[in-house]
């Protein structure tokens, strides 16, 4: 039987956020100015930060600044608007980290990167990382499908979309929240069966990264969908295999007894939110313009750039090292041995900036959901 969920359980599921201690008297951490109480690499800076700065240490990667320019504002609850900056602002103000370095091969930066710039190494596997991900990603797909197609031939508030090839829907609140329930679900069962030594990980580590990853994996999917069926500048934008957004009528994301006296400003912070991912996210793809073989790399390279607010694990970076270098060997096959490619770095590199578009895009819905939590403090009752 499936259960519907209301935003408050979906917010609880995926995102977990600190209250921000209001005394004005509070340290701030020095790099983004978050209320802090605590020492970090030599100076006062809050546990995001400071992993970040570690983790840009132990990589070695090398960041574009977004504005170019290399002063950008690094704010409160927006850490993550230019990560050159904000490595160059750790720098500035004293932070420096001693402890062991990994050995650790550098990723290339997401705009242009070159063939030559990769270390490649042949897999010694008779199936490739690439080929497991595809093939439990079908496999994860059939089962989804098969779920949506059940229940939405039965859903009387499931209205079928004229679309002249696909069997496709519009989504309302109740639609959307049964078809993510679904697939989360069954985005967990391919986590776990794709990358196996994530899968060994103690289970805390593994919830982190896989609340980071399942709305980045959501977005690109859906974006990869979209532009498959319906092209770019569209009224749609698909939100699962079958379920599509009517762009026009943002306000049945939002069930009619949600929201109270607040419902109307809700829809219009949610209209917003839409506009904001779909301007970042579609140019990239429709640049990119990638197949189905790069559309699971990227499902790959996702997991491989999760850029987190908690401390992170030595051994999960290990773990997270050894799938990029993998999957990239995978690429560098496919782009050389199938497609017959002899210069492949403008398709690397629109990888690599789509990789970099959904962080930006991650770090945009959890402001959104933050603002909706704070604004019209939704734990407040269950509605």
């Amino acid at each position: 039987a499936h259960t519907i969920v209301s935003i408050d359980s979906l917010c609880r599921v995926l995102f977990t956020f600190p209250m921000l201690d209001s005394d004005e008297n509070t340290r701030k951490c020095l790099i983004c100015a978050t209320p802090t109480s605590s020492i970090h690499f030599g100076i006062e800076a809050c546990r995001a930060c400071s992993a970040f700065f570690k983790r840009a240490i132990l990589s070695g990667r090398k960041y574009p600044c977004r504005q170019i320019q290399r002063n950008c504002v690094i704010a409160k609850n927006d850490k993550f608007a230019c990560r050159r900056c904000r490595f160059e602002r750790c720098v500035a103000v004293g932070m420096i980290y001693d402890g062991p370095l990994r050995s650790s091969k550098k990723t290339p930066p997401p705009i242009q990167p070159s063939c030559s710039d990769f270390a490649f190494k042949p897999s010694t596997s008779n199936e490739s990382l690439l080929e497991r991900v595809t093939k439990r990603y079908q496999t994860c797909f059939e089962r989804r499908y098969e779920s949506e197609v059940a229940f939405l031939r039965n859903c009387p508030s499931a209205v079928r979309l004229p679309h002249p090839e696909q069997e496709l829907y519009s989504t309302n609140f109740d639609v959307a929240m049964i078809t993510f329930n679904a697939t989360m679900a069954e985005m967990w069962r391919f986590f776990e069966s794709a990358f196996p030594t994530i899968a060994q990980l103690p289970f805390a580590e593994k919830r982190a990264l896989f609340r980071s990853y399942l709305p980045r994996f959501s977005t690109l999917e859906g974006s990869f969908r979209t532009m498959r069926f319906w092209g770019s500048k569209t009224k749609y934008s698909m939100c699962s295999l079958l379920i599509c957004m009517d762009l026009e009528s943002i306000d049945e994301l939002i069930a009619a007894h949600e929201g109270g006296e607040n419902r109307n400003t809700m829809i219009d912070a949610l209209r917003l939110y839409v506009d904001d991912q779909l301007s970042m996210i579609e140019p990239a793809m429709r640049a990119a313009r990638i197949n189905e073989t790069e559309l699971h790399a990227l499902f790959v390279l996702l997991i491989c750039d999760t850029d987190l607010t908690t401390d992170i694990s030595e051994a999960v970076l290990a773990s997270l090292d050894a799938i990029r270098s993998e999957v990239l060997a995978d690429l560098h096959t496919y782009y050389k041995e199938t497609m017959r490619l002899i210069d492949y770095s403008s398709r690397l590199g629109n990888l690599m900036t789509i990789c970099y578009t959904l962080q930006e895009c991650n770090s945009l819905l959890r402001e959104h959901f933050r603002m909706q939590l704070t604004l019209f403090d939704l734990h407040a009752t269950e509605t």
